[in-house]
């Protein structure tokens, strides 16, 4: 992108303030010049929302930002079809961040945006903005399209970034707190037509809820129990190549089950708590191969016969070049209580803790994943095992 044309944002057409103006002008002329780089490794994600509905319906299309790195800025060019849509004013999402949005019209069919972080504040992961999108026809296609990218760190430098496809789980119940064993609709938005996504897996505290396709009804999720719980949408594509949303936070009304007894309350009825052939730690009263304690670690119900909430199916794990069994685990966090860990051995004689090659948080939980510490290449065998186990406390 040339220099020249970042001047264009701030024609005749832009209505801002002059502290403003300097600040974006400012910010224009540091990305000026920089490479645009892409990449399948990219750390940080762009996406565009569809801008599709009939004549004369003004769409509100949300722009998503995916990363975990420390943003300042980011300058997008977009490009649509000037007779068949009109672009308004960009807005910004109000939140904890503080952050300026700006943009023009700098010809026809292209539009330019400038998005800047003020008073010391980064961007934000997750919606950023939306623009007002005016069809003058009915567009079953997206009209609007991201072209060009520019981002900038805290200290200016150049990032790679991906344009991802549009992907957005949608909070349930308003963003408000919700009641524990209380089923509630859960959906997500994706721009199937354009993006290539052929469905989306919901997932809640690593654990898939169901799956919705395009056009399709909403997944009805129930909280399980008490505390936070962390939702996820995975879209898959054409290729089996995966996509993901950012995570919702939810609140889940009722207090947390921070040990084995508050979670024996909270699954038992009364008589059954009382009883240790049934609630015992070691006690297995649905049958399901899982004992109390097993349950209590991977977040189930200890009175029906359920599943594991992730796959205990082994597989393979590649390091350096090197494949490693591998094997993954809900676990509960934060408790006092309770340890969980894997035991690798290659000759189930010599035995050592498993690695961790893998967190991911999921509300009370997290997935994790145990590999063993041998490579396959330098032993014929390995093994696994994992240990939970009652830690007593004061």
């Amino acid at each position: 992108m040339a220099t020249g044309n970042i001047g264009k944002l701030l024609g005749p057409r832009s209505m801002f303030g002059v502290g403003l103006l300097v600040r974006f002008f400012s910010f224009a002329l540091m990305l000026a010049g920089m490479l645009l780089a892409s990449s399948a490794n990219a750390q940080t994600r762009l996406s565009l929302g569809p801008s599709v509905g009939t004549m004369g319906e003004t769409v509100d299309v949300p722009i998503l930002l995916g990363t975990d790195r420390r943003l300042a800025g980011i300058q997008i060019e977009l490009s649509f079809d000037s007779t068949a849509a009109a672009i308004g004013t960009p807005v910004a999402l109000s939140g904890e961040s503080r952050f300026r949005v700006a943009g023009s019209e700098i010809s026809a069919g292209a539009y330019r945006l400038l998005i800047l972080g003020e008073q010391g504040d980064l961007l934000p992961s997750g919606r950023l903005l939306t623009i007002p999108v005016t069809l003058s026809s009915d567009a079953l296609q997206s009209v609007l399209a991201m072209s060009e990218i520019m981002i900038a760190d805290e200290y200016g430098l150049e990032r790679n970034y991906l344009m991802a496809p549009y992907l957005e789980l949608m909070p349930p119940n308003g963003g408000m707190a919700v009641d524990p064993l209380t089923p509630m609709p859960l959906s997500a938005l994706a721009d199937f037509g354009n993006s290539g996504v052929t469905s989306v897996q919901l997932f809640a505290n690593g654990q898939l809820i169901g799956s919705v396709a395009n056009g399709g009804p909403a997944v009805d999720w129930t909280p399980e129990e008490p505390g936070k719980a962390t939702l996820k949408a995975v879209g898959i594509l054409p290729d089996g190549s995966e996509v993901e949303s950012g995570t919702v936070d939810v609140d889940v009304n009722g207090e947390t089950l921070d040990d084995y007894e508050a979670w024996k309350a909270f699954y038992f009825s009364e008589a059954d708590a009382a009883d240790p052939s049934k609630s015992d730690s070691t006690q297995d009263p649905d049958g399901d191969g899982r004992d109390n304690l097993r349950e209590y670690a991977e977040g189930t119900k200890p009175m029906v016969k359920d599943a594991p909430p992730v796959s205990p199916a082994p597989f393979f794990i590649e390091d350096a070049g090197k494949k490693y069994f591998a094997v993954r685990m809900r676990r509960r966090i934060q408790v006092p209580d309770l340890e969980v860990k894997a035991i690798a051995s290659s000759d189930l004689q010599e035995t050592a803790s498993s690695p961790v090659t893998d967190l991911e948080e999921a509300g009370n939980f997290e997935v994790v994943t145990f590999h063993t510490a041998t490579a396959l290449s330098e032993s014929s065998r390995g093994f696994l095992q994992i240990e939970v186990s009652r830690v007593p406390t004061p």
